[in-house]
């Protein structure tokens, strides 16, 4: 499968528990961001191209506030390669707030893996 991203997620080291904002259901958990996209891995399956209000809790205290909202719908679900009851989710973030990118931005800095996406 070719590459269409514009910006590379960066695999982060920190737990951050990724919850449908409308339902408060946990879905999963953050394994790569960016401001534009995000893999989430969870045990659940989402229809591809639907519309999600998510909220990401930042269980770290160093951020200015506990929890953000972003909107994101799957563009693509895989099978996990090494846990067979989860799978990989790659949303493409379509709306979040100014002061939001900013702590995306944190995530990524304070947080990269040594792997960028």
């Amino acid at each position: 499968m070719q590459e269409r991203r514009s910006v590379n997620r960066i695999k982060i080291s920190y737990y951050v528990p990724v919850v449908n904002a409308d339902s408060f259901e946990q879905l999963g958990t953050l394994q790569e961001i960016s401001p534009n996209g995000m893999q989430v891995d969870t045990q659940k399956v989402l229809p591809v191209d639907k519309a999600f209000k998510l909220r990401l809790d930042l269980t770290d205290e160093s951020f200015d506030k506990p929890f953000l909202f972003i909107s994101a719908r799957p563009k693509w679900v895989r099978p996990d390669p090494i846990e067979p009851t989860f799978y990989n989710i790659g949303f493409q973030i379509f709306e979040v707030a100014d002061e939001d990118l900013v702590i995306i931005d944190k995530i990524m800095e304070k947080y990269a893996g040594t792997n960028p996406a």
